[in-house]
């Protein structure tokens, strides 16, 4: 069987928009897309509860790969939505892969920011990350 399927974007969902754009583009490199402010009947369906308001703004890397970032403007429950509770050994998606130049460089500035990470950057097993 031939695969004919490709990845569209990938969602993220957020509790501050406003520091995820800075860092997602300004530390990143990535590019505002597109911005939709949604709600009505389709977005109640796609997500499952009603009156969601929604503000998802589409970033873009060089390559055109999206990432889409939901910024909740009505979750149905404000505490238990904002926080996740899983692991990076959960079922589901875990993390996100990212291509960068000068990791070291990057992990540097982003530490001096505030940005915590789980450890310094590290070679895979595979050598290829």
């Amino acid at each position: 069987m031939k695969n004919n399927s490709e990845i569209r974007h990938i969602g993220l969902v957020v509790s501050d928009l406003k520091k995820s754009i800075n860092f997602w583009c300004n530390n990143l490199g990535f590019k505002i897309f597109k911005k939709l402010d949604e709600k009505g009947p389709f977005i109640d369906a796609l997500i499952g509860y009603k009156n969601v308001k929604l503000k998802t703004i589409k970033i873009s890397d060089k390559r055109g790969n999206l990432i889409e970032l939901l910024y909740f403007k009505n979750p149905p429950n404000k505490k238990k939505h904002l926080k996740w509770k899983g692991a990076a050994y959960s079922r589901g998606f875990t993390h996100l892969a990212l291509k960068v130049k000068n990791i070291e460089s990057l992990y540097k500035s982003l530490r001096k920011k505030g940005i915590k990470f789980n450890s310094e950057p590290k070679i895979s097993n595979d050598g290829k990350a």
